[in-house]
């Protein structure tokens, strides 16, 4: 989906977020970050598992904690942009839209990933 290039700053992040959500695109990061890894036992991919498994039952505020954990420790990682995706989309369902865009327009810059 590169319907993300006709919008700009933080409402174009918000409506591309809205689009993805309305296009089935509802809880993905949980099946990108499982695909992408064979090592699941890692602790960072367990604190990042344990995000997506929050944010897939609806406990977004845990699943913001997780999130911010995972990339307050790892913001280097291969999953950070995942796991920046997840914190924005639990921070888009908790209302704090505000919150939800700055971590959404990070994602929003990055090369190559898809919402």
């Amino acid at each position: 989906m590169r319907a993300y290039r006709r919008f700009r700053g933080q409402a174009g992040v918000l409506a591309v977020f809205a689009y993805a959500l309305g296009a089935g695109a509802d809880c993905g990061v949980a099946q990108t970050t499982q695909n992408d890894n064979t090592e699941l036992a890692s602790p960072e991919l367990r604190q990042l598992n344990a995000a997506n498994g929050f944010l897939e039952r609806g406990l977004y505020d845990e699943a913001a904690k997780e999130y911010r954990g995972f990339l307050d420790s790892h913001a280097g990682d291969a999953q950070a942009a995942v796991a920046r995706y997840g914190l924005g989309v639990s921070l888009y369902r908790l209302h704090k839209y505000d919150e939800a865009a700055a971590e959404l327009e990070k994602v929003y810059k990055l090369p190559g990933f898809n919402y």
